[in-house]
């Protein structure tokens, strides 16, 4: 009767408790990295189409005649929708520059308008609010005169 004793109630709890605890971390993990691995596949997906959106925002500000203080503009592009706001920053002239036929320097009237752009990016299911710099400028650069 000795040598067919068996596992004990104690035994078998613990190897329970042990048996549970691997299943739960491995749940956890496993658990962890379908999350991480959808938000990776979301912020790859808005790197993939941010060229293209910036393309069209700098398109929409150069495209323009009269450039004010504030632009903006909307779009939708691959099954995202888009809009951003442009405020600009400055407006200044190209450097003066030095014409050796008239052998004096030439200044410009301003030019070049620096917008900081507000652009959000979003489908159904995610959304997200990037802001950064572009630089936009008139057709023609008249000398001051």
């Amino acid at each position: 009767m000795y040598g067919n004793r068996g596992f004990t109630l104690i035994e078998i709890l613990i190897a329970s408790v042990i048996l549970f605890f691997t299943l739960a971390s491995a749940t956890m993990a496993y658990r962890t990295s379908l999350l991480s691995n959808a938000k990776t596949e979301k912020i790859v997906e808005v790197q993939i189409i941010l060229p293209l959106v910036k393309d069209q925002v700098s398109t929409g500000l150069k495209s323009r005649d009269n450039l004010s203080q504030s632009e903006s503009g909307r779009g939708e592009l691959n099954g995202w929708t888009f809009k951003w706001q442009a405020r600009r920053l400055s407006y200044t002239a190209p450097p003066d520059r030095f014409d050796p036929d008239v052998g004096d320097l030439i200044s410009y009237n301003p030019r070049f308008h620096r917008y900081n752009v507000t652009l959000e990016l979003s489908t159904e299911t995610y959304s997200r609010q990037l802001n950064y710099e572009e630089l936009a400028w008139d057709a023609t650069a008249e000398p001051k005169g």
